[in-house]
């Protein structure tokens, strides 16, 4: 008797109610680990087969194709992700399943087991149909691949780290889908249960997020990846695991998913115990979790209901005061009244139920309406918020530097956000917080983005509105933007990080050009290393002033490739361009030296034609047929095409129209609002055998600086109505 009931011979009998799983889980993982791997080698080597009979393949290349095959394949968490997720809800309501029926539930308590070993052995149970036949399975898939020869350590360190982390994700899922067993009384409930349980913090943040961006017009993000994030879902934590630099930054993710999962366990555990039997066949295990489950998921469906009709109402404008206040209150009142009753007739089986318990129908009007006038009348003070100079420790200022691209220390791209985040910590507050009090009366033509860092520890995003017709805004953005402090954050050169992306390694090569709209030139290494530490000195003498009202005149091309299959295979994100100002003294004198500085924007023996095309954007015919279309006093009308162009072959010609034109790079906007003229552009032929031409530039399309244009073009390529 005490060898029946002792753990093992209990866990052996429990498998036997299990053996559909196992076998399951058996197949699933034997056939994907080794026939998977075995088929992916044999794909890629009739891929080489077909290769070679165009190009000579080396036998380095090809096992280094069939190891880069394997390593994809074995080295891959998405399927494991998704095998462990499916199973961890499978386990949890088959291994409990007896739970959902009073006689299945009589019949356990009658046996002579104590309600902890029961529970224990079932759990273990759940965790072995996962964690052998995953086990197994991969390390054939693993034996495979070295009977192959194309098995690494770093492949094999990849598949361990996934195999650990992937375990601690099952054993979250799975103690929180048991804890939806515990919570119900039938199947059909469970599978709701796990996937409110799952999804629920996910979408309360979508919702807080939508909320934010149609009432708040000063929400600002540094990370998006954030809004992804949730702190409660194993899924989150395992995610970050793998988005993390190095082991090290991993760490903290990874103890949160272990801590997720003893949590989990530990409330599993307590709602098991606590269960009454009666339980079985009910909507709800426990009656004191029916009107907090059902509060918490009436009261986000409202305001859901409430967003959309706010939005539909108000043409999707996003503005605190936009919509109809009678359409959302009934949306509200009519939601919060349909999903409570829904909730009641599944709580009671019952269609009779969904007219009982109405005051819990006020009770969600009243926390959805209050919530809603609270984002409506920002009561927190979210838009109005300025931090007192004395209570900020620093602040990260993001403002577009042009064509620049970030790159942390593992060689994965950020955005300038993210970087300025671990980057920039400006101490000027004063300045700062002056910034942000300036307001201009009409909708902004720009704003940045500020990252807040307290003393306290907290820290707030926002986003700053510019007022340039206040000349104090100049000052400030000069005072920020000439500081070591945000070049440091904002100019990825001015960091060590740059210096070991520039220096590379043997896994990749940099090479630079020089170019000047169309034209192109290559610099030598030498050159390269030398331009960029001139241009880093520049940089230390650049304010505001001098990136808003000044044009490029070129830019530095750094990119980053390595050679693979006899081919040039570039990263994802692999270049840095460094903008060079008109004020980049020492960057221009080099160039002068190199013989690459172009006095003039184009050579004019280098154009066949030039084409001025005048947009004619400014005329007052065009404003009034602009505001008619829109929605003027008059009928809706089609504005007539006001385009003109006008084309010049003669070098005299040509010269004239180069004296007014500048090359067109990225990075163009508010900042140079003052300097170009937007109604007009000017397209340019190069002839066969010029820089331009052979670099695949046959034409180029270039800006024209602000009343600049003679008279002579504006008439010829005036707007005349008929």
């Amino acid at each position: 008797m005490t060898s029946k009931n002792s753990f093992w011979a209990s866990l052996r009998e429990n498998n036997k109610r299990r053996t559909w799983l196992w076998a399951i889980s058996w197949l699933f993982f034997l056939l994907y680990y080794i026939a998977g791997t075995a088929l992916v080698i044999s794909s890629k080597k009739s891929y080489l087969e077909g290769i070679e009979q165009v190009r000579q393949v080396t036998d380095f290349e090809k096992h280094q194709i069939l190891i880069d095959a394997v390593n994809g394949f074995l080295g891959s968490n998405i399927v494991l992700m998704l095998v462990a997720a499916a199973l961890a809800v499978i386990c949890a309501m088959q291994g409990f399943s007896y739970l959902y029926y009073r006689k299945k539930v009589d019949m356990y308590h009658s046996l002579p087991v104590k309600k902890s070993s029961r529970f224990i052995v079932i759990w273990v149970n759940g965790v072995m149909i996962y964690l052998i036949p995953s086990f197994v399975g991969i390390a054939a898939g693993i034996l495979v691949a070295v009977s192959q020869g194309v098995m690494t350590a770093a492949t094999f360190y990849v598949i361990c780290n996934i195999l650990i982390t992937t375990l601690l994700l099952y054993l979250g899922l799975y103690n929180l889908s048991i804890i939806a067993v515990m919570l119900t009384g039938h199947p059909i409930i469970t599978i709701f249960g796990v996937a409110v349980l799952q999804g629920y913090e996910f979408v309360v943040k979508f919702l807080l997020l939508a909320y934010k961006q149609d009432f708040f017009e000063k929400l600002g993000l540094f990370n998006n990846s954030r809004l992804g994030q949730a702190w409660w879902s194993p899924y989150s934590a395992y995610a970050l695991i793998w988005t993390q630099a190095s082991w090290a930054d991993a760490m903290k993710p990874l103890g949160r998913l272990v801590f997720l999962g003893l949590l989990f366990f530990i409330i599993a555990y307590l709602c098991y115990w606590k269960r009454p039997a009666e339980a079985a066949g009910r909507a709800m295990a426990f009656e004191i979790t029916k009107p907090i489950i059902k509060i918490g998921i009436v009261v986000p469906a409202v305001l859901a209901a409430a967003l959309v009709i706010k939005q539909t109402t108000s043409g999707y404008e996003h503005n605190a005061a936009s919509g109809s206040p009678w359409f959302i209150a009934f949306a509200i009142l009519a939601s919060a009244a349909i999903v409570c009753c829904l909730m009641e007739v599944i709580y009671e089986f019952d269609i009779k139920a969904c007219l009982r318990k109405k005051k819990d129908i006020l009770i969600c009007v009243v926390l959805a309406t209050v919530i809603f006038l609270g984002f409506r009348f920002d009561v927190t003070g979210f838009d109005t918020y300025i931090p007192k100079p004395q209570k900020l420790e620093s602040y990260a200022f993001v403002m577009d530097t042009g064509e620049n691209q970030y790159i942390d220390e593992a060689g994965n791209y950020m955005s300038g956000a993210a970087y300025a985040d671990k980057n920039m910590f400006i101490t000027d507050a004063e300045a700062i917080c002056r910034l942000a009090e300036i307001q201009p009366e009409e909708d902004p033509d720009e704003w940045i983005l500020v990252k807040y860092r307290l003393k306290n520890g907290r820290s707030a995003e926002r986003n700053i509105w510019l007022d340039y017709n206040n000349p104090e805004t100049d000052v400030l953005l000069n005072r920020i933007v000439s500081s070591a402090e945000y070049k440091k954050g904002a100019f990825m050169i001015m960091s060590d990080s740059f210096d070991r992306w520039l220096a590379g390694s043997n896994e990749y090569t940099v090479t630079a050009r020089y170019s000047v709209g169309p034209y192109s030139y290559k610099l030598s290494t030498d050159d390269m290393y030398k331009l960029t530490e001139l241009y880093r000195q520049d940089l230390e003498y650049i304010n505001y002033n001098d990136l808003s009202q000044t044009l490029p005149i070129g830019k530095i091309n750094l990119e980053a490739y390595k050679i693979k299959n006899g081919e040039k295979s570039y990263y994802s994100y692999n270049y840095q361009t460094l903008i060079v100002y008109q004020d980049c003294v020492r960057t221009i004198a080099c160039l002068k030296e190199l013989g690459f500085y172009q006095e003039d924007i184009y050579n004019k023996e280098d154009v066949e034609q030039v084409v001025v095309t005048n947009y004619n954007f400014d005329t007052e015919e065009a404003e009034t047929d602009t505001a008619l279309y829109y929605g003027g006093e008059a009928t809706a009308v089609e504005a007539p095409n006001r385009t003109r162009s006008v084309s010049y072959t003669t070098l005299g010609e040509i010269q004239e129209v180069g004296e007014f034109v500048w090359p067109t790079y990225w990075g163009y906007g508010n900042r140079y609002r003052e300097l170009l003229d937007n109604a007009f552009e000017v397209t340019v032929y190069f002839k066969k055998g010029t820089n331009p031409y052979e670099h695949d530039c046959m034409s180029y399309t270039y800006r024209v600086l602000k009343d600049k244009v003679p008279n002579f073009i504006r008439e010829v390529t005036a707007y005349i109505p008929e």
